[in-house]
């Protein structure tokens, strides 16, 4: 059994760059909380408090989902080192409100989450090679329609092709033995927009994403044997300061 159960988060990140992956999973590198994680961080507990309002049959309004964001912004900004540009944070807490408004009066009132089906999480071994390896996940909800739910505040919404073919849903819905998938998505513009978006993956779909990660972690147990951890294209778009948390302490970028 591998020490620590692998994430979805930790194959993803192994996959777009191993150098970064060993840098927070295996160095332990801790770096500043980007507020964009922060301000996800705060929509998914507004999300939780509603959903949880729901399974005791009643509904939170916009104002008591924005209190719910304003608390989780308010602690993590206490409990958590966050980097932040220039009125990111004032342009958020402006926003929340709206987006929360659209949520509660659309999309909110439709959710039918399970009895005990928020927040749920799981871990589970597979045979990876012949070594059981943990693999660990969080499922934002369990909705009554049969559907595995994570909800996304994006920058723009994903289509209908892009939640079918998300790995972690294909993933998660393998492991409830559910056939559908969806996103709540949460856009953050000046006008909100909140949508469900709802599919269902093909079997060769779930089939193809366990291959993935069970690649992916023979992958990440054969360089934790070597001890070599290859850096992505450094031309590629995963490779900027935007994109990676350790771009100036990666060694193509100096120390």
């Amino acid at each position: 059994m591998s020490e620590r159960p692998f994430s979805y988060s930790q194959l993803s990140m192994f996959s777009k760059c191993p150098r970064s992956y060993y840098y927070r999973y295996e160095k332990r590198i801790y770096l500043p909380t980007p507020f964009r994680l922060l301000d996800g961080q705060c929509y998914h507990a507004a999300a939780e408090q509603g959903n949880r309002a729901l399974l005791e049959s009643r509904a939170l309004s916009s104002s008591q989902l924005t209190d719910a964001y304003m608390a989780k912004l308010a602690a993590g900004l206490e409990e958590q080192e966050v980097s932040a540009e220039g009125g990111e944070i004032d342009g958020a807490k402006d926003l929340a409100p709206r987006v929360l408004d659209v949520y509660e009066r659309g999309v909110y009132r439709t959710l039918r989450p399970e009895a005990g089906g928020i927040e749920v999480r799981f871990d589970t071994t597979w045979d990876v090679g012949g070594t059981g390896v943990a693999f660990c996940g969080v499922v934002d909800m369990l909705n009554a329609g049969d559907a595995i739910v994570d909800f996304k505040a994006v920058a723009r919404a994903h289509g209908h092709d892009q939640v079918r073919a998300s790995p972690q849903l294909h993933l998660y819905a393998r492991h409830f033995a559910r056939r559908r998938v969806a996103h709540v998505q949460l856009v953050k513009k000046r006008s909100p927009d909140v949508f469900f978006v709802s599919a269902e993956p093909s079997v060769a779909q779930l089939d193809n994403s366990r291959d993935w990660a069970h690649r992916t972690i023979t992958s990440i147990l054969a360089c934790r044997e070597r001890n070599d951890w290859p850096v992505c294209d450094p031309e590629s778009w995963a490779c900027s300061l935007r994109y990676c948390d350790y771009y100036n302490i990666c060694y193509r970028k100096g120390d």
